[in-house]
């Protein structure tokens, strides 16, 4: 068994997937099975039924971004940005830029790109809708698109603006300074873990009806290094911990073999099953039953 004390009736039974990918750096789900698998040596479109496995041409990437609404993910490299559409496998857009990026979101058929103190929104053809000097964007870890709303995450505290920067609807402030953040999307609801230095927050965030809500409580798991979620069910992960939380704040977590080298390193969800991606380039997958008696 991966985990200690694991009770299969309710985790079901994990099983490796046939395919190794050393380096793995982050999962995404892009439909139902099939995943995306960004690797140290590149990023690959896996079929789960059939373990076809075809690697994209995209060099240098530095993470991806799949919305649930959208056959888009969004590929970003250290001056790149590409947009991938995985109906049609051929590329919807891309953008390259003289200066390093230092992030990017999509959401709502638009594109932010951070370069320097500069934000620059583009609409889905690549054209420029505007760019504004934002100051304290310096300070700024990650930035997330959420409807017509910016999630802006800084060192010190995590807003949401108007698109064009203009009005902050919400804004928490930080004890801990953060330093980085993971993110996953379903149906419209964002949730965001913050890491900082010694405690990690959860944020769920939403955008129903065009009235802006978002709640914080502490991660279960510091030193987060994956998110995902199905219906009211958050799932994360650290370097040994699996943890569930669901709508009722009950929390379930499964610890890895103390004697066991590998470490967890992303996950992803499907409709019927969960995936652990390990530090070793292996996959694991069962099925979420534990996710349903939950509910």
């Amino acid at each position: 068994m991966l985990f200690q004390d694991s009770d299969c009736t309710k985790l079901g039974e994990f099983k490796e997937f046939p395919l190794n990918f050393e380096g793995i750096l982050q999962l995404q789900v892009i439909a139902q099975n099939v995943l995306a698998v960004l690797a140290a040596k590149g990023l690959f479109i896996v079929n789960l039924l059939s373990n076809a496995c075809e690697r994209l041409e995209f060099d240098d990437v530095q993470r991806i971004q799949c919305l649930s609404a959208e056959s888009l993910m969004l590929v970003q490299g250290h001056r790149d940005v590409w947009m991938y559409d995985f109906n049609n496998q051929s590329i919807a857009l891309h953008k390259q830029f003289a200066q390093e990026i230092r992030t990017c979101a999509w959401g709502k058929g638009e594109l932010v790109i951070v370069l320097g103190d500069c934000v620059i929104l583009f609409d889905s053809n690549g054209d420029m809708l505007f760019s504004r000097s934002f100051p304290v964007i310096n300070d700024v870890v990650d930035v997330h698109k959420l409807d017509d709303k910016l999630i802006v995450t800084s060192r010190h505290q995590l807003q949401v603006f108007s698109n064009v920067l203009e009005s902050i609807e919400v804004s928490c402030e930080m004890s801990n300074p953060v330093t980085g953040t993971v993110f996953c999307e379903n149906d419209g609801v964002f949730q965001l873990v913050l890491k900082a230095e010694f405690s990690d927050f959860l944020f769920t965030i939403s955008n129903e009806d065009n009235i802006l809500s978002h709640r914080r409580i502490f991660s279960p798991t510091v030193g987060t290094t994956g998110i995902s979620s199905i219906e009211d069910v958050i799932l994360l992960v650290s370097d040994t911990v699996l943890c569930t939380v669901d709508e009722l704040f009950n929390i379930d977590m499964k610890f890895l073999h103390a004697n066991d080298e590998k470490r967890i390193v992303s996950c992803a969800v499907m409709s019927d099953i969960f995936i652990i991606g390990f530090s070793d380039g292996s996959l694991f997958i069962c099925d979420h039953k534990f996710v349903k008696e939950q509910e």
